[in-house]
């Protein structure tokens, strides 16, 4: 004799099983979907601080420049378009720091040193201070290490003899092919680390020395 009841407990076992395994399912697609938003949203936030560090590099380089031609207009001695984008020994790689310290000569300006070459150089580093990020100056910093380094690159462009351009890198100069510099490529390149990828950001502008 068949136990109905018996039977129907079965089915009754055998649905609810399903039904927990439909719901942990759905659950498992939601939480990863949640998860992977998260990620893509901390990504792109990444991505956003990374193209404005980059561009504020290239618009110090800019800023530079600019107030290069000024000192030209106003007579000052000994200056040049390109005057403090450019290191000794051709060095065009390096870091920008703004200088808050009242009384320097460079206060309130931008300042290039061309020490470091390698974006990998700790002193690439980024550092964070009161919702600003900074580099360092002369190897002091103040605030928090973030994952971000910063490199820029003012390569120069050079007008050869037959009125084609040429651009160089480091080590090298316009004299040598005998050319004159007419402008800068200015390349910044920012690096970081997120969810255990390494990422990288390139952002090039030409900065010509015409008005």
């Amino acid at each position: 004799m068949i136990n109905i009841k018996s039977c129907q407990r079965g089915q009754g076992l055998i649905e609810a099983i399903a039904a927990i395994a439909i719901i942990t399912i759905s659950l498992s697609a939601i939480i990863s979907l949640i998860v992977i938003g998260l990620s893509a949203s901390r990504e792109n936030r990444c991505r956003v601080i990374a193209t404005n560090l980059a561009r504020e590099a290239i618009e110090a380089a800019r800023n530079k420049r600019d107030s290069n031609w000024l000192d030209i207009e106003a007579g000052t001695a000994g200056a040049e378009w390109d005057n403090d984008l450019y290191g000794v020994n051709e060095d065009y790689s390096g870091i920008i720091e703004f200088n808050h310290t009242e009384g320097d000569n460079d206060y309130n300006d931008w300042i290039f040193q061309f020490q470091p070459n390698n974006i990998n150089d700790s002193r690439c580093g980024l550092y964070l201070k009161d919702g600003i990020y900074k580099q360092s100056k002369n190897n002091i910093v103040a605030g928090t290490l973030t994952k971000y380094h910063r490199l820029i690159r003012l390569n120069p462009i050079c007008e050869l003899a037959d009125g084609s351009e040429s651009i160089i890198n480091d080590g090298a100069k316009c004299g040598d092919l005998g050319g004159v510099k007419i402008g800068i490529q200015a390349i910044a390149q920012v690096d970081w680390i997120e969810s255990g990828r390494n990422h990288n950001l390139l952002l090039e502008d030409r900065l010509y020395n015409w008005k």
